[in-house]
């Protein structure tokens, strides 16, 4: 009898004592690409694409997170957990539930995939995780688990993350600079990391003449520091919860010790979902809560000392942006929520279901979101201020080329890079690498690579050496790389907005089974092909074919109709006179 072998760990499959008939089941894409390059021949489940699962798992993830949350606002303690002061805390929580439900609901879905490939299997599970075990005992109920911890082992971190939170908290507001408060004219906050205020740069520039503009963010650290190019500086500069007021800590200790709300499974028939993480509830009252609670009463504090005209971020998916906004509606101070990156097909990406205004890229966008049942007054189409830049910039292609040890009068092809997140992984990179390696040899087309600004670069040089890739990894600005290239190649990013702006053409170099989430093949700007071996054909094609080149701008200058509300360069001033004129509705 066929015997399925799941695990998340390749080193749990080299070292597992196989039968002739086993089949190993990766849990994760990365266990599957850790398994094939330590054994190129190991015997593998039939499974579909990894990233259709992925995106699977995501959307019954943020379902099931909905009817949490429906279910625990019937229950009067819950329902008290839930609002604090008066905030109304479940569209932050929505989130963080999505977060921790994703990771099972994967394993789940890859499971249900192995049997159905496999039916009347046996199956035992290497990992030691008990969150994983009842994942695949949920699809598995007689799965095999020799190594499985003892639950109270595994859960320990858990309960003991709430205590090292909140002490974590004190400890920097003990230690927080605090700024005089502001004189006769209000801040405008910048309440973002650092390294985000470029995408803003010159709307905070035009704000500037107006208002001070302060960064209130997650602190200064030597790996995000304030861009020193940038055309503002901030008038000052402190963590977002310098200004926590005196009693906070008790009063968020009391929110979450004074209910009885119940965390276990049972209490509200949950335990019948069997593949939910045991400490789920456990984690959302002590933990979650605490910090939304914790953010609340930081922004309270900080629009009493500085009077902010106006609140504004990029951050308009996470508890921070919406813990925002719920506190600038009750304190008489617009929360300008801008959007930063790809909405798309999933429902995770909805945006804004709290507060505030949402600057959006384009109609397209403001159309998805009012049919996910956002109020469409609250979304006003912007543009991406960013893709300013791309117009303005003027750039001397053969000095940057050379510079990076390349040949001017041979074509360019810029890798845009990303770091491993929920749509992007390590295999998807080395594949999408490997393709351009050969590639490049196949057309006499160079390589540069510009790594995201979260990404490790030594990481990334050891896989492209790996890969046999030998293309250098840039600093500078991506647009004036962009605007230095032939073609632009990338896996899952909004570059290639940007590429469309440019008029560069977009290779997408994505083979994971990841749906096109951003609509770039539907829209046509952006070319898959259609297995890795066939990356150079397609290089060639967009270097060469001046009327594919030419039918490829216009399809792009249309989607920049729809998608980037024209890009024409005036992003950066529509938002600044948005920004101005909610603080003029407010005073």
């Amino acid at each position: 009898m066929t015997r399925l072998v799941f695990t998340s760990y390749s080193q749990s499959w080299k070292q597992h004592a196989r039968r002739s008939d086993d089949l190993l089941v990766p849990l994760s894409e990365a266990a599957r690409d850790e398994a094939l390059a330590a054994e190129p021949d190991a015997p593998l489940a039939d499974l579909p694409p990894f990233g259709a699962i992925q995106s699977a798992a995501l959307v019954d993830a943020f379902e099931q997170a909905r009817a949490i949350l429906n279910t625990l606002a019937d229950d009067p303690a819950w329902a008290r957990l839930l609002r604090y002061r008066d905030y109304d805390l479940r569209p932050m929580a929505h989130k963080n539930l999505l977060f921790a439900l994703e990771d099972a609901a994967r394993v789940v879905h890859i499971t249900r995939a192995a049997i159905e490939a496999h039916p009347g299997s046996a199956a035992i599970l290497l990992d030691r995780d008990p969150a994983v075990a009842r994942a695949v005992r949920a699809a598995i109920p007689g799965v095999e688990l020799p190594n499985v911890a003892a639950e109270w082992r595994a859960t320990l971190p858990e309960r003991i993350r709430p205590l090292a939170r909140f002490s974590r908290d004190r400890v920097q507001i003990w230690r927080a600079d605090r700024p005089a408060p502001c004189g006769e004219r209000p801040v405008i906050a910048f309440l973002d990391a650092p390294h985000r205020a470029r995408l803003l740069a010159r709307t905070l520039a035009l704000l500037a003449t107006d208002h001070p503009v302060h960064r209130a963010g997650w602190g200064e650290g030597p790996d995000f520091p304030w861009p020193d190019d940038l055309l503002v500086r901030p008038a000052a500069s402190y963590r977002w919860n310098a200004y926590t007021p005196r009693g906070a800590a008790g009063r968020v200790a009391r929110h979450m010790l004074g209910a009885q709300g119940r965390t276990d499974l049972a209490a509200f028939g949950l335990d019948a979902i069997g593949w939910l993480p045991l400490q789920l509830l456990w984690t959302l009252r002590y933990t979650d809560i605490q910090r939304y609670a914790a953010m609340i009463e930081a922004f309270e504090g900080l629009a009493r000392a500085q009077r902010p005209a106006l609140w504004l971020t990029l951050e308009d998916l996470l508890a921070f942006g919406k813990c925002a906004a719920a506190v600038g509606e009750r304190f008489g101070v617009p929360t300008l929520n801008v959007q930063h990156g790809i909405i798309g097909a999933y429902p995770y990406r909805t945006g804004i279901d709290v507060v505030g205004t949402f600057a959006a890229f384009g109609e397209a966008d403001r159309q998805t979101l009012i049919e996910r049942g956002a109020d469409p007054a609250r979304i006003v189409v912007t543009g991406p201020v960013r893709y300013d830049d791309i117009h303005a910039l003027k750039v001397d292609r053969d000095v940057m080329l050379r510079g990076a040890g390349l040949d001017p009068a041979l074509p360019v092809v810029l890798f845009a890079s990303q770091p491993g997140q929920r749509l992007v992984s390590e295999g998807g990179r080395r594949a999408a690498l490997r393709a351009l390696a050969r590639a490049s040899a196949e057309t006499g087309a160079q390589v540069v690579i510009k790594a995201h600004p979260l990404e490790d670069v030594g990481a990334l040089r050891r896989l492209a050496a790996e890969v046999g890739l030998d293309a250098p990894i840039v600093g500078g600005q991506l647009y004036e790389w962009l605007l230095a290239s032939d073609v632009l190649a990338t896996i899952s990013s909004t570059v290639v907005y940007e590429a469309a702006v440019a008029e560069r053409p977009a290779m997408l170099l994505e083979w994971s089974g990841n749906p096109d989430v951003a609509g770039y093949l539907d829209a046509g700007i952006g070319c898959l092909p259609e297995t890795p071996a066939q990356t150079g054909a397609a290089l060639r094609a967009l270097l060469s074919d001046e009327s594919a080149r030419a039918a490829l701008r216009e399809r792009q200058r249309a989607f920049a109709q729809l998608h980037l509300a024209g890009a024409d360069g005036r992003a950066s001033e529509r938002l600044a006179a948005l920004a101005r004129q909610l603080i003029e509705d407010v005073v």
